[in-house]
């Protein structure tokens, strides 16, 4: 197994600007961090050592009601873990129109899949509550991934069950659509 040397010196860059408050950073943050990144459902299955090695690599901000964390179609590739707080997450239905398709708490990760397949993002979410986060970036997870290969394909195995539950999910929401609809169609096909 390779040690790990420490997280890639990226500066995260939020994607709303000013919006993300600062908390702390890297091993100058570091108990703090590990505090943060405990209390949450990703790290349930990783050891105190573990946890450490992710915090170096992590960024935690603080951001207010109203603003965003990340907007759809937007290419900003990093996993926001929430500590703190609810998250509206929103689709665009039409131009300049959204709907909530969920809200989301404390322990989630959100940005998953934009970190694993590199494409746009598939939603926006929307802080609800004051709202803490730990940012990993995409490129911090591949340092990850590099340095301390258990610990990343533990990470990686965490994020596809994470997408694994809400793909199940939408295909149980899809089928009750489905159904609705289709029940909705028998009944105007049948009256006169």
């Amino acid at each position: 197994m390779r040690r790990e040397q420490g997280p890639v010196k990226i500066k995260p860059v939020p994607p709303s600007g000013d919006t993300f408050h600062s908390l702390g950073e890297g091993s100058g943050f570091q108990d703090q961090l590990c505090a943060m990144l405990e209390r949450t459902h990703v790290c349930r299955r990783f050891s105190p050592e573990e946890i450490a090695i992710l915090a170096r690599h992590a960024h935690a901000y603080q951001m207010a009601p109203g603003h965003y964390l990340f907007r759809e179609g937007g290419r900003d590739s990093a996993l926001f873990i929430i500590v703190e707080g609810t998250v509206k997450i929103l689709k665009e239905a039409d131009y300049r129109h959204y709907r909530t398709i969920a809200l989301v708490h404390s322990g989630t990760v959100l940005g998953e899949m934009s970190v694993v397949d590199q494409r746009p993002h598939s939603a926006s979410a929307l802080a609800v509550d004051p709202t803490e986060i730990v940012l990993i970036t995409r490129r911090n997870v591949l340092s990850i991934i590099e340095k301390n290969p258990e610990l990343g394909n533990k990470l990686l195995f965490q994020l596809a069950r994470f997408i694994s539950l809400r793909l199940r999910r939408t295909s149980g929401l899809l089928v009750e659509h489905l159904d609705e609809t289709q029940h909705d169609l028998g009944q105007r096909l049948n009256s006169p």
